[in-house]
């Protein structure tokens, strides 16, 4: 778990007791729900239907969600919508 001022986070791990498309990486910076899934360059296209289904479902409850490949990603991202 990572704490950085106004800011917590972790890695979930999946296993046979996690929730079936849960984000890679869960935070809440200044209050919001942040969820990231993360696929490597060129992986793109790996995202699966329970993954993709977890990012909608969270973008429509007022999370910000999203599938990264880079850390610059994540920074731009986050940038565009906090």
């Amino acid at each position: 778990m990572t704490s950085l001022p106004e800011t917590i986070a972790y890695k979930n791990h999946g296993g046979m007791y996690s929730l079936v498309g849960l984000s890679d990486i869960t935070a809440v910076i200044k209050g919001r729900a942040i969820f990231i899934e993360v696929k490597a360059p060129g992986k793109e296209s790996t995202l699966s239907i329970p993954q993709l289904k977890f990012l909608q479902k969270a973008t429509e409850a007022g999370a910000i969600a999203f599938m990264a490949t880079s850390i610059e990603g994540v920074k731009q991202r986050l940038k565009e919508l906090l």
